[in-house]
């Protein structure tokens, strides 16, 4: 047994075909390193845009799922006290828009209306004349003529 040095064509023989599958994996993960720092920045929603977002669904007459997102939206403990008083008011408009063509009205969702425009009045929000006949409104179905004309 005599130890030849290989040559340059046995050497190029013994590696060829053998470098292409590591240049490719090492290609895939750089390719996959400049896909992720070039993805886009997630940017949060904006409160006035989710309310804008929940007023588009009730308009749509999709009061069941504004009223689930109107609750999320109170579940988050980095609401300010603004934001909590103007939700109370969408969850108040919601329930009315629900109410509004039944005959027969649901009492929960009729205190519902009541309650949550008392709250956001005791939090300062001024009501508005829409917020008034909603009111008024809801304390008719609830049978309450004599307040409901006060």
């Amino acid at each position: 047994m005599s130890s030849r040095p290989i040559g340059f064509g046995q050497l190029r023989q013994s590696i060829a075909g053998k470098w292409q599958a590591p240049l490719l994996l090492v290609a895939m993960v750089l390719l996959a390193a400049g896909l992720w720092r070039h993805r886009p920045a997630v940017i949060p929603l904006r409160f006035d845009d989710q309310l804008a977002g929940v007023e588009a669904m009730q308009k749509g007459g999709f009061y069941r799922e504004a009223g689930t997102e109107i609750r999320q939206l109170l579940e988050d403990p980095e609401r300010t006290p603004e934001e909590v008083v103007r939700l109370r008011r969408m969850v108040a408009r919601a329930l009315y828009q629900s109410e509004l063509p039944l005959s027969d009205n649901v009492p929960e969702n009729v205190s519902g209306i009541l309650y949550n425009h008392e709250l956001a009045t005791k939090a300062g929000l001024a009501p508005t004349a829409s917020d008034l006949v909603e009111m008024a409104d809801a304390r008719l179905w609830l049978g309450q003529r004599t307040e409901a004309v006060a």
